[in-house]
């Protein structure tokens, strides 16, 4: 590509006045043209549908092996919903008797990613 001067400068950036023109663009890894299961799919529960057809299944290791497509689903979305609006009523109750939240940090057995190899 090449660098020209922006027609106006860009807020959300750190350089203001600069853009790349792009010229060429490779594919590196193309997204495949079907997704491994459908959201519709994986909300439908295990029955046939009112002309007798069995509908698609989804198992449940293609469900836990695309997790984040199976978040999306309204029952996922749902037990998400149900567990945040537990977590902020406790939060809220505690809050208002004056408790203060703490996150203390985790003391497990093995190595973390965490950069702990720093103070060795």
């Amino acid at each position: 590509g090449e660098i020209s001067l922006a027609p106006r400068s860009i807020e959300s950036c750190s350089q203001k006045n600069v853009e790349i023109q792009v010229k060429k663009l490779f594919v590196v890894s193309a997204a495949e043209p079907r997704l491994p299961l459908l959201i519709e799919d994986a909300m439908r529960a295990d029955e046939t549908t009112g002309e007798g057809i069995q509908a698609p299944h989804v198992l449940q290791d293609t469900r836990l092996d695309n997790r984040v497509i199976d978040l999306r689903t309204p029952v996922n979305q749902a037990i998400y919903r149900v567990e945040a609006g537990v977590c902020k009523l406790f939060r809220d109750t505690l809050d208002a008797k004056g408790f203060v939240e703490i996150h203390t940090p985790k003391i497990i057995s093995a190595a973390s990613e965490g950069g702990a190899n720093v103070f060795q």
